[in-house]
C-alpha cells in the first residue's frame, strides 16, 4: 500500500503524515523531522556566530561603536567584550557539535 514511500524517503511523493495516518512510523519519519531541526538551528546558530564575530571586530573593541577612542594598545577583555568573547567561543561549539551530529543523522 505506501512501499513506495517508505523506500525512498528522498522522493517527491514522501509525506511523512501519510505514514503516521495509515500506522506505519518508519525510521525515516524520525530521519526527516530531525534533520529539518537540525537544519533550523544550523542556521539559527550560524547567524548568531556571525553577528558575535562581527561585533568583535579586531583592535576596534565595542567602544569603537559609541566613538571613543580605542588606542593602539591590547587590552583585557573586561564586561560585555569578555561575556561576548564567551559567547562566540560557546556559539562555535554549538556549532560544531550540530554539524557533527547532522553528518551522522544524514548519513
Amino acid at each position: 500500500m505506501c512501499v513506495h514511500l517508505i523506500d525512498d524517503y528522498t522522493n517527491e511523493r514522501y509525506n511523512p503524515f501519510l505514514l503516521v495516518s495509515v500506522g506505519i512510523v518508519p525510521i525515516f519519519v524520525w530521519r526527516y523531522l530531525v534533520e529539518k531541526y537540525l537544519n533550523v538551528a544550523l542556521i539559527i546558530t550560524s547567524i548568531a556566530l556571525i553577528t558575535s564575530v562581527i561585533l568583535q571586530s579586531k583592535g576596534a573593541g565595542l567602544g569603537g561603536l559609541t566613538g571613543s577612542d580605542t588606542g593602539g594598545i591590547f587590552t583585557a577583555r573586561r564586561g560585555i567584550e569578555k561575556t561576548l568573547f564567551w559567547i562566540t567561543i560557546g556559539l562555535s561549539v554549538l556549532f560544531f557539535a550540530l554539524a557533527i551530529i547532522t553528518v551522522m543523522v544524514t548519513g
